[in-house]
């Protein structure tokens, strides 16, 4: 269940946060939603907030295919009350796919006022599971990866890289409140 605010509040500025990637990525979106409702849990008076949609747990249930995908895009702007980001989470890895092509093509589009949306991306860069490799889409991954990068917001001087889940962490509270201060700016 989403704990985000639900709307823009009338007091202060809600950013609308999607939070893309395949199922091998549960650990890392688990960790990003965390952290942006962490922000809204400890400064509750803040009147800057985050409303989060992660398909994994926000998407209507019953659709797949082709239908899967307009559905997701659907239910997150019905929580938004809008159809663009504000930030996009990009997290990559292995089980890389067209589901996740085609949101980052549909929200790093330039929105209705000509600018992007904020973006940060992750490449999990532990081993593939033994078990895994017959599904593994790395090659194809990199080649994406090495045509899309330029200018991308990564979260560790690695170029988004990481190894380890608490350099992960730590690299996305510092990116979030980064994102806070030029936002007050």
């Amino acid at each position: 269940m989403n704990t985000a605010p639900q709307s823009r509040r009338e007091d202060g500025r809600t950013y609308s946060v999607f939070i893309a990637g395949a199922s091998d990525c549960d650990e890392l979106r688990s960790i990003a939603k965390r952290a942006f409702e962490d922000h809204n849990f400890v400064a509750p008076s803040n009147d800057r907030k985050f409303a989060v949609f992660d398909w994994r747990e926000d998407k209507t249930p019953g659709y797949a295919g082709e239908q899967f995908q307009e559905q997701v895009f659907q239910d997150a702007a019905r929580l938004w009350g809008k159809e663009e980001c504000d930030i996009f989470v990009l997290l990559l890895w292995y089980k890389f796919g067209e589901d996740t092509k085609r949101e980052y093509d549909a929200y790093m589009a330039k929105r209705a006022d000509g600018s992007l949306p904020h973006f940060f991306v992750c490449h999990y860069n532990e081993p593939v599971p033994p078990l895994d490799l017959m599904d593994c889409k790395i090659d194809s991954l990199f080649e994406w990866i090495t045509q899309h990068r330029s200018g991308w917001a990564e979260l560790d001087p690695t170029r988004g890289a990481v190894n380890e889940i608490v350099a992960y962490q730590a690299a996305l509270y510092k990116r979030i409140n980064s994102f806070l201060s030029e936002q007050a700016d």
